[in-house]
């Protein structure tokens, strides 16, 4: 059966299992062990699949005297992902034994498309709403499997419980995600500050000589400066023409009392309106 598992194709296996049980005295103990030998490492391909089928028939009591071996198989199929493959050996079962809740038990992971058990939890397609669930759970119950039934409930609770946790995860990720967005927002909103400016008495005796004009800031609102940054525009106080060419318009309101502005003229009585932004 190397030839097989080397990927050979079915029709030529078959041939060579014929040309085998011309020498055999009996057929039905080589169908059992090449079957075992084929399927004995718990992996399959669909060309493998084909082979099992037809090799299936050569049995004189085919298929109930198999039935175990097909519902192994079946297994193995579904673990190999092959789906249509799997429910066609599992249909087979059925079809002479339809009480057979161990294939249709299967038959719920092959549309679930799970390759375990531990797999169910994670699938989106409830495990309960499946029919054939309620058919293999009704049929261990009438045979008095109690350990059986509530193996299966289990994997309804776990996976009832998996979506649950995943559907508050969501929502606390969008709460979390909506309250970033807000504070971006709210950072990213200018707003007027309550600030005053004044110049220190010596602004106008010795601070100018050295073209520096010192400033003191003073916060009569609510709002935290010491973060803050912003464009700061300068007017006239009598007549309110704006004189922001005479100042470096950008200034860094840092935690100080007192900051420095160049200037190219002599002291005007100003009035500064600051328009700030969070960053």
């Amino acid at each position: 059966m190397a030839d097989i598992k080397a990927g050979s194709k079915p029709d030529k296996c078959v041939t060579d299992f014929e040309n085998l049980l011309k020498y055999s005295e009996n057929a039905d103990n080589e169908v059992i062990s090449v079957f075992n030998a084929v399927t004995s490492d718990g992996k399959t391909t669909d060309n493998i699949s084909q082979f099992v089928w037809s090799l299936i028939g050569y049995h004189s009591k085919a298929p109930k005297a198999l039935k175990n071996n097909i519902l192994s198989y079946s297994r193995i199929l579904l673990q190999s992902s092959l789906w249509d493959q799997s429910r066609k050996f599992l249909q087979l079962i059925l079809s002479f034994d339809p009480k057979n809740a161990d294939a249709y038990w299967l038959l719920c992971l092959v549309k679930l498309q799970a390759h375990n058990e531990k797999e169910i939890e994670n699938k989106k397609d409830n495990l309960i709403d499946c029919p054939e669930f309620k058919k293999c759970l009704a049929l261990y119950q009438s045979a008095g499997n109690e350990q059986k039934v509530n193996e299966l409930m289990s994997y309804t609770q776990k996976q009832k419980e998996k979506k649950k946790a995943i559907k508050i995860g969501i929502v606390i990720v969008a709460a979390v995600i909506a309250f970033i967005a807000l504070i971006n927002a709210f950072n990213h909103i200018k707003y007027n500050t309550n600030i005053s400016v004044s110049f220190d008495n010596s602004a106008y005796d010795d601070g100018w000589s050295y073209n520096e004009l010192s400033m003191i800031f003073k916060n009569k609102g609510l709002v935290d400066i010491s973060s803050l940054t912003g464009v700061m525009t300068f007017y006239d106080e009598k007549t309110f023409s704006n004189l922001h060419t005479l100042f470096y318009n950008l200034v860094d309101i840092a935690p100080l009392m007192g900051l420095c502005l160049q200037s190219t003229m002599p002291p005007v009585k100003i009035r500064a309106a600051l328009f700030l932004m969070h960053l």
